[in-house]
């Protein structure tokens, strides 16, 4: 029982790495995990063809350098208990590399309905699963003859008569065995000998513990050190061959490798890397933790280890406060109303929920005489006046607010084109944000100096939505037309990690109260500076770990920003906040002194539309004692219903006083999905992206049951914003709703 302990501890690396690869993919189904990671698995067939191929490939990393300690451990460690062997290449170790990675060939046809193609495509799902084996297959091929082409290599390049046993235990199939038979012969002559006999002396005349266990007495490469490091060799170059490739793709989305897919890239370089460390330091009792913390520590004073954001300097920023925004909507148009929007955070599914709700609310509301409203247009577009977004609902509303253009002076999208941004919203960002994790964020945490040290899973993010949507602009860009009143003003809600005080992306003025904290605006605390729009939202949805906490690219000591959740995460605060400063606030007369705002005939509305992503949580129940353990993670717990329960409570609290006390008519609209399975990553499967039209069909449609017991129907919601718009309706003359109702006159 002792040796088979000390055995198991010399192979922690392969160990733990082959529990990862096995146990992942069933945690990421089968638990409450799935909201997470169920994702990772949505392939097609070259997705399925590239991971099964990757995942045997890692299976059989793991069997190789946990052979590693049984061959060679006893020469490299001396004192180990004798009676463990390793087994054969051709028999345990192939089975035990294809156990590994069984999960995640398996778990993909668990999820088979959710994952296939829409109903109107012609595949059956007994078609797609035909199509996945087959990919299942041709990619156990293609990691076959990958792992032959390491031992080919490894017995080609290695010394002569060196790496026998070797080849010779490699199964081949029969047309194969000929070349095995050539390359495992012990007289077998490689193109390298000359090369080995010149340095094979000085490698053996080096210090036996650096040498001990991994060449033998003529300074040669020992069988199995040999056979690792060859096969690495091999998956180092395709390693090297994909990034080149995606770096050829930048802002393009791709069907070939899914995040799983660099997940498993990860699995395996740490097990190369780490196995190799592990064997040669263990001589000497020192722990893996000691030279990564030493290295991790070294790297800090290089300033390419943090993440940045571009700015871009000598940018003429105007003032646009809040008041003279109202007073020219207002006043310069009889009918304007006043729509103000907040939308809650929650990645793609935010993303997709809030571009689902502003383009289906633009497109009823086009469809209604233009007889009222701004500029004689009651479309819901022409009326919105300021939009508050956080996180995963700024993607959204970046892609309708980029939709508003100065050659039309107003919100210029087609039908189809809407239906592209909610396309564009739904479009996967996972796959891309694991790449730049694998491949460049985290091998700079162990590298003093990076090329490209903007080059990360933030910036990746930026071009993709630069590229989907088109958008181009600079925050300032969207400060054109909000005065006029044909641009409502956009307010990105992100916080600064260091001080946990908002930052806020805005077209206009925010007011700071004075106090000692700070609702900071971009505009204010960057002076002169301007930042591109997707830039804005990538900070604005900075949710670690999915895009990196960054930091200003300029000279001197920066906060580094994350997401506006932490402050409040369905974007009401800020909103109401601006509100408040229009009336409080003085705005400029002709002659450019004071002149204080007064309110006229006819009263003026406003309509707060609030677009929440996720169903309401279950209400959470008392519990009896808890162990020990619970004061572990209470904190966390706590932390994560303030940032939920909590805030929305604030916001409710902050939408009543401004009901109660707002001089005008206040009107509330609020759309909440109240789906099932809603994804938490940045990836939807076609059963979710479905969801998100069923949703909407029960505020867009009249119908007559409720939603999860509560007493209204969601199409009261839809009503609620249309009848605002436009009260002439046949069905808004008899609404009751109190909801709707006025709550004040507006007069001063």
């Amino acid at each position: 029982m002792l040796q088979k302990a000390v055995y198991l501890y010399l192979r922690r690396v392969p160990i733990v790495i082959g529990a990862l690869l096995f146990f992942f993919p069933l945690l990421a189904i089968f638990t409450s995990l799935n909201a997470l990671f169920e994702n990772l698995f949505d392939f097609n067939f070259y997705r399925t063809f590239l991971t099964a191929a990757l995942a045997l490939i890692t299976g059989w990393s793991v069997v190789l350098t946990g052979r590693l300690v049984l061959i060679n451990g006893q020469e490299r460690f001396g004192t180990l208990p004798t009676g463990v062997e390793a087994g054969s290449l051709s028999q345990k170790g192939s089975l035990w590399a294809l156990v590994l990675a069984l999960p995640t060939l398996f778990v993909q046809f668990v999820k088979l309905s959710t994952f296939a193609p829409h109903p109107g495509d012609t595949m059956s799902l007994r078609g797609i699963a035909i199509v996945n084996i087959s990919a299942v297959l041709l990619g156990a091929f293609a990691a076959y003859f990958l792992a032959w082409a390491g031992v080919y290599l490894s017995v080609f390049l290695a010394p002569a008569g060196t790496q026998v046993s070797t080849a010779r235990s490699f199964p081949v199939p029969p047309f194969l065995a000929g070349l095995r038979r050539a390359i495992s012969r012990a007289d077998a002559r490689g193109p390298l000998d000359g090369f080995w006999a010149r340095l094979g002396p000085h490698i053996a005349g080096a210090r036996p513990g650096l040498r001990e266990g991994l060449v033998d007495d003529n300074g040669f490469p020992l069988s199995g050190i040999w056979l690792a490091t060859s096969l690495g060799i091999v998956t180092l170059a395709l390693y090297e061959l994909i990034d080149w490739y995606k770096l050829t793709q930048l802002g393009v989305s791709d069907s070939y490798f899914p995040a799983f897919f660099f997940v498993l890239w990860l699995l395996l370089n740490a097990n190369w890397v780490l196995s190799f460390i592990a064997f040669f330091l263990d001589r000497w009792r020192i722990p893996l933790l000691i030279p990564f913390t030493i290295l991790c520590v070294v790297s800090t004073v290089a300033p390419s280890n943090d993440h940045y954001y571009t700015v871009k300097t000598g940018a003429t920023i105007r003032s646009v406060p809040p008041a003279d925004v109202l007073h020219n909507r207002w006043f310069n148009s009889e009918d304007c109303h006043v729509v103000l929007a907040a939308t809650a955070g929650g990645g793609i599914q935010s993303a997709a929920w809030t571009a689902r709700v502003l383009t289906g609310l633009q497109k009823a509301s086009s469809k209604l005489p233009n007889r009222q409203g701004c500029f004689g247009r009651s479309d819901f577009a022409s009326n919105l006046t300021a939009v508050s977004s956080v996180s995963g609902g700024a993607v959204g509303a970046m892609f309708f607010l980029n939709q508003y253009v100065a050659n039309v002076k107003g919100f210029n999208a087609s039908q189809a084109q809407m239906e592209e941004m909610i396309k564009d919203a739904e479009q996967p960002s996972l796959d891309d944000i694991a790449w730049s994790l694998v491949y460049h964020d985290i091998p700079r945490l162990y590298t003093p100096f990076t090329v490209n040290r903007k080059l990360d899973r933030g910036y990746l993010l930026e071009q993709l939505w630069r590229s989907r949507g088109d958008i181009n602009a600079n925050l300032s860009n969207w400060q054109e037309g909000v005065l006029e009143g044909w641009r409502p003003v956009t307010i990105f809600n992100s916080t600064f990690a260091e001080s946990g005080e908002p930052l806020l992306f805005s077209t206009s003025d925010i007011s700071d109260p004075g106090v000692p904290v700070h609702r900071w605006n971009f505009t204010s605390k960057y002076r002169n500076m301007d930042i591109p729009v997707v830039t804005a939202v990538r900070l604005a949805a900075t949710f670690p770990y999915v895009s990196p906490a960054a930091r200003a690219d300029t000279a001197k000591p920066e906060f580094h920003v994350v997401d506006g959740g932490y402050y409040d995460n369905y974007g009401v605060a800020s909103l109401v906040r601006w509100l408040y400063d229009g009336v409080t606030l003085r705005a400029l007369s002709a002659n450019g002194e004071p002149a204080q705002i007064t309110w006229k005939e006819p009263e003026k509305k406003i309509l707060v539309v609030q677009i929440l992503s996720f169903p309401p949580d279950a209400e959470a129940k008392p519990v009896g004692n808890k162990s020990g353990f619970f004061q572990l993670y209470a904190p966390l717990d706590a932390l994560i219903g303030v940032r939920t329960t909590s805030q929305l409570l604030r916001d409710q609290d902050a939408l009543e006083s401004l009901q109660k006390h707002w001089p005008c008519k206040v009107a509330q609209a609020t759309f909440q999905f109240d789906g099932n399975d809603a994804p938490l990553s940045w990836q939807m499967n076609r059963t979710q992206i479905d969801e998100i039209e069923r949703q909407w069909k029960k505020f867009e449609e009249p119908a007559e049951d409720t939603i999860r017991n509560r007493q209204y129907n969601p199409h009261d919601e839809f009503l609620a914003v249309s009848c605002f718009l436009d009260e002439s309706q046949p069905e808004c003359r008899d609404r009751k709703r109190k909801k709707a109702e006025p709550q004040n006159d507006c007069s001063h």
